[in-house]
């Protein structure tokens, strides 16, 4: 609760630290590559990067940067790449791909991981056209442990459109539980 940070693309991408107590900008970090912010500690947090991998951001007690690291690919940013919107829960983030797969993936202060991954839609559903919709599909629910997706049916290319259905996932077993 001591820093502020500000993701920018300015066109390059970095991010801006800002120290609230003082009301000064202490820093900017460059994250060529990789954007968004995901909390992984109280000074630790993680950018998604377009090589699939991600990269560490470790800030000291002034909101400097005392560790920037890349890590090995997760996921494949060419044939299942993630879309940047993620719902976390404890410190595992979901996040959904443009082909319809969850990824489970543990951030913590020091060390990431994919935990499970797992299909949206099965064979029928994907047949029928189900995917993911809008610019933040997910949501999720902390003591229940369900991921609520927004879903549509339609072509490929329609990813970005409203949803009309919401699907229920529990992320233990990652199985559909509901649909709404």
């Amino acid at each position: 609760e001591k820093f502020l940070l500000v993701v920018n693309y300015t066109p390059a991408q970095s991010i801006s630290v800002v120290d609230l107590d003082k009301q000064e900008f202490v820093a900017e970090i460059d994250t060529s590559g990789c954007s968004v912010i995901y909390a992984a500690g109280n000074r630790d947090f993680y950018s998604i990067c377009g090589n699939g991998g991600f990269l560490h951001i470790r800030l000291d007690d002034t909101g400097n940067v005392s560790l920037l690291e890349r890590t090995p690919p997760i996921f494949d940013p060419v044939d299942d790449f993630l879309t940047i919107s993620a719902s976390r829960i404890g410190d595992t983030w979901f996040f959904v791909s443009r082909e319809n797969n969850v990824y489970a993936i543990n951030m913590q202060p020091d060390s990431i991981s994919l935990q499970a991954k797992w299909p949206l839609a099965n064979t029928d559903e994907q047949e029928d056209g189900w995917m993911i919709s809008g610019f933040h599909h997910t949501a999720a629910h902390q003591s229940s442990g369900r991921l609520f997706v927004l879903m549509h049916q339609g072509e490929h290319h329609t990813f970005e459109e409203p949803g009309t259905h919401v699907w229920v996932y529990d992320t233990k077993s990652g199985t559909k539980v509901s649909e709404i």
